[in-house]
């Protein structure tokens, strides 16, 4: 993503999520093409669509967060 892209603060943010959650990079342009008919997930401009997209990772985080600090607290208790 360079600076120059539409939108590539977002994109950034994106990325860095979806590696964080495990996901392989192929299947970031699976999901945006099923999602929004765009077929290279760099190519994606609609201000909504990625805004839609962000949001989900972002709350896919908080609970991929959530059940990471649950299984250390119960790996604590044994």
């Amino acid at each position: 993503i360079t600076d120059n892209m539409a939108f590539a603060e977002e994109k950034r943010q994106i990325l860095a999520i979806w590696r964080k959650l495990g996901y392989s990079m192929s299947s970031l342009d699976t999901r945006v093409k099923r999602a929004f008919g765009v077929p290279v997930f760099v190519w994606l401009k609609d201000r909504g669509q990625i805004s839609a997209l962000l949001t989900d990772l972002q709350r896919r985080e908080k609970a991929f967060e959530r059940k990471r600090a649950k299984e250390g607290r119960a790996g604590e208790l044994s």
